[in-house]
């Protein structure tokens, strides 16, 4: 019996003070979501110091590490075995090495370039080098940089990691942006680079659109358990402390959001979730026996507080085996479960039950 007084009188006493500062915490995160990184640079996939990332460091601050393929046409139409042209192609590479975020680029006009060096290669035209340059007795090395019909040409950029300021779909749109400047079409565009990309766009619309999915759900979830409007928009705002906080710490401290802790926080809100209906159930049938809503949420409590905690534990004990991976996204994942399933059971304890009687408590 002491130990059950003990329990409600902490939950009494303790109860709003750790409520305000969940919901303070919660706040203060919402600037830190401006800041996620969801398109994080190919280092962040990889221990600090290891071979593999020093050995991509080198490469990257030598010339560049990611791969784009970009292939141009002129605009008018001409083909690009003109001089005119090849004057412009060599503009076009100049602008585009000019860009920060480009490394190096092996392209048509360094193709020509090339090809003009050989012995009595002054002879011919540029039509003519080319279709040299594409026989097998030179590695067909020209089919590699330009059409058959000699109207369109490629460009094989190498991007740099380290000077990327912005996201990577900018900066191609920037280099897409310098093509059309200097009279050309951007006609394809391709590469590891566009791919990782086109994942941290993906991954930021799971996280947005993912979430709002979910905690939809929640809300029919919610009405169906607690059948009060009031009790189902505390459950949907305590819910809601989970994603705030976890991203918008990640946010302050720039840890990056990968395609493979992305869904950390959809493991930890089904904590939540699950720890929610339990003590929504409990209240409810307390309800049914005649006791004041005040009274139901804190037998509640004193009865599942424990359950709760524990299933927190063991949760906690199974993801964090993944902080001693060797791999940063796995050891992410592993560390917002953990972090995420805390915040889930501490609001479930703690948010949900101030807010769900603020009405109660004012009347």
């Amino acid at each position: 019996k002491t130990s059950i007084n003990r329990t409600k009188t902490f939950f009494i006493r303790r109860s709003g003070l750790f409520a305000t500062l969940l919901l303070l915490a919660s706040i203060a995160c919402i600037p830190g979501l401006r800041k996620l990184n969801t398109d994080p640079s190919l280092f962040d996939f990889f221990t600090v110091g290891s071979d593999l990332r020093n050995g991509l460091e080198y490469i990257d601050a030598n010339g560049g590490s990611s791969p784009l393929d970009l292939v141009v046409r002129d605009a008018a139409g001409d083909r690009l075995d003109t001089n005119k042209n090849y004057k412009r192609l060599w503009e076009l590479q100049t602008a585009m090495e000019n860009e920060p975020n480009v490394g190096s680029i092996l392209s048509l006009p360094v193709l020509m370039a090339e090809g003009k060096r050989a012995p009595l290669a002054f002879f011919l035209n540029w039509e003519s080098l080319l279709k040299w340059m594409e026989k097998p007795e030179f590695g067909r090395i020209a089919k590699s940089f330009i059409t058959d019909d000699h109207v369109s040409g490629r460009f094989l950029i190498r991007m740099k990691e380290t000077a990327r300021t912005g996201s990577r779909k900018e900066t191609v749109e920037d280099l897409k942006q310098i093509v059309i400047e200097h009279g050309f079409i951007p006609e394809m565009i391709g590469g590891l680079y566009l791919l990782q990309g086109e994942l941290s766009k993906l991954v930021s619309s799971s996280l947005v659109f993912g979430l709002g999915r979910l905690i939809f759900a929640f809300i029919i979830i919610a009405l169906i358990v607690s059948r009060s409007i009031k009790t189902s928009l505390a459950m949907v705002l305590s819910l809601c402390v989970v994603p705030l906080c976890v991203f918008g710490v990640a946010g302050y401290l720039r840890i990056p959001i990968d395609i493979i802790s992305a869904p950390a926080v959809n493991v930890a809100i089904g904590m939540g979730i699950d720890s929610m209906i339990h003590i929504v159930s409990a209240v409810r049938r307390r309800r049914k026996k005649g006791l004041d809503e005040k009274t139901c949420w804190i037998q509640a409590r004193a009865r599942l507080w424990q359950p709760v905690f524990s299933s927190m534990l063991i949760i906690c004990a199974g993801f964090a085996i993944f902080t001693l991976s060797a791999f940063p996204p796995t050891q992410r994942f592993g560390s917002e479960i953990v972090f995420g399933t805390i915040l889930a059971s501490l609001s479930a304890l703690f948010v949900l039950p101030v807010l769900a009687t603020i009405y109660s408590r004012k009347k």
